[in-house]
């Protein structure tokens, strides 16, 4: 016997292989059969969709919008106009609408190390 046959028996690793549902998995969201573009504030329909497909069987997963020249114009604008109030709240008022790691679900209900407590040099927390 070689040496990976005679540790296999003293192996951590499961026998039986389990993996967290892929992110774009309907049992862990509930997809739309169509979207639209998300501009100013509300929901804008496009003229063209394209499917998006699942990676793991190319099943159809919904019907998403392409943006035109016009659709990207009507963003730019929005944009501008949000940016003039926007730019004036101070950085800790804009920072509660950022998404960050400590702030979104993880996948396998675990967390990831960047959700850890930081620790200073001597294992103590600095929170």
């Amino acid at each position: 016997m070689t040496d990976v046959e005679k540790r296999q028996d003293r192996s951590p690793v499961p026998k039986d292989w389990t993996y967290a549902p892929a992110p774009e998995s309907t049992d862990i969201v509930r997809l739309q059969e169509r979207y639209g573009l998300f501009v100013g504030g509300d929901w804008l329909e496009a003229k063209e969709h394209f499917t998006t497909i699942s990676p793991r069987d190319e099943a159809p997963l919904a019907q998403v919008a392409q943006g035109s020249e016009a659709d990207v114009a009507t963003a730019v604008g929005a944009a501008r106009d949000a940016f003039t109030g926007w730019s004036k709240l101070p950085g800790a008022e804009r920072a509660k609408y950022r998404p960050t790691s400590s702030n979104m679900p993880s996948r396998t209900g675990r967390r990831s190390r960047s959700e850890w407590p930081a620790r200073s040099s001597r294992g103590t927390s600095r929170c």
